[in-house]
């Protein structure tokens, strides 16, 4: 329906002047009839705009044998968010925190609820750059029904085999997918990938992990620590750190007691205690980028975070 009017745009109606074929629907080609300007052009444009109304009013502008396919209704929205909750997510998107973000997408993911209804643009922008973190819980009914006709989520593969033949996106999604039902098979299936797979595409997977971590990810990630790429290091710590039995986590409580203790008469005291290079391997600054801070706080609130 809409490559006739493509055309017809780019040759001018002086050379090819629109008009309805077969595959146009019924109420456009009325709609055309009752479009009586004397201008060929404006015709054209008025009835362009009729069209693409009528498209993504409910009709995909592709087309087989069968006729058209309307697109299916929407399902009915099912947010359950305080207005005060849905302000601070939207907050999160608009500034981009992910941390933030991501902590949110685990706690949703825990009480079985989806992100709210109002905010599927910043998720659907979200996705597009992070598939990996919003999952199908996340969507809930009406994101995953955008999604699909948006073309956002591409189809699994039919097997264990297929899958690895997939493209990275689909390749990923799969991933994605099944992690979200079965954390440990996917955690198998992308070791089987992991050598072969470049830096970046690294990367992309082991944000997968993020979904439903569990200490049984720790030796994984732990391995993950010795990875060429910088960016796989930091994002195998980071997950880590969400580990409470983890080494990492186990190290950072070692450093805040050199440097807390209690005492009963006087409450917390902070006590000095060196810079080392194992602090400098965790990606832990010696030296604080604000001058009215301290080196030795700038190194506690480092360890605290």
């Amino acid at each position: 329906m809409l490559t006739p009017l493509l055309n017809t745009a780019l040759l001018g109606t002086g050379k090819q002047p629109y008009r309805p074929d077969a595959t146009t629907p019924a109420a456009l080609s009325a709609a055309w009839e009752a479009l009586t300007d004397s201008s060929a052009e404006r015709r054209t444009y008025r009835y362009a705009a009729l069209a693409f109304a009528y498209t993504y009013g409910g009709q995909p502008p592709a087309h087989s044998a069968e006729g058209w396919h309307p697109i299916p209704p929407a399902p009915a929205a099912e947010d359950a968010l305080p207005p005060e909750a849905v302000a601070i997510l939207a907050d999160w998107f608009r500034h981009k925190r992910l941390h933030l973000l991501h902590y949110a997408f685990a706690r949703l993911r825990e009480r079985g609820l989806a992100l709210p209804t109002a905010l599927l643009p910043e998720t659907t922008a979200h996705a597009q750059k992070h598939p990996a973190d919003i999952t199908d819980s996340l969507l809930g009914a009406r994101g995953r029904w955008l999604f699909a006709e948006a073309g956002l989520r591409q189809s699994a593969a039919p097997d264990d085999e297929d899958w690895q033949l997939l493209p990275f996106a689909a390749r990923k999604d799969w991933l994605t997918r099944l992690r979200h039902a079965n954390p440990d098979q996917a955690r198998e299936q992308l070791a089987t990938i992991w050598s072969s797979a470049p830096a970046n595409h690294r990367q992309d997977y082991i944000s997968i992990l993020a979904d439903k971590l569990t200490a049984a990810d720790q030796p994984f990630l732990t391995a993950a620590l010795k990875d060429r790429s910088k960016a796989v290091k930091e994002s195998a710590h980071r997950l880590l750190m969400r580990l409470p039995d983890s080494a990492p986590v186990q190290q950072h409580l070692a450093w805040l007691r050199e440097r807390l203790a209690w005492q009963d008469a006087n409450g917390w005291q902070y006590l000095d205690a060196p810079y080392t290079a194992e602090m400098k391997a965790a990606g832990i600054e010696e030296i604080s980028p604000l001058k009215e801070e301290s080196d030795a706080a700038w190194q506690l609130r480092q360890i605290i975070l």
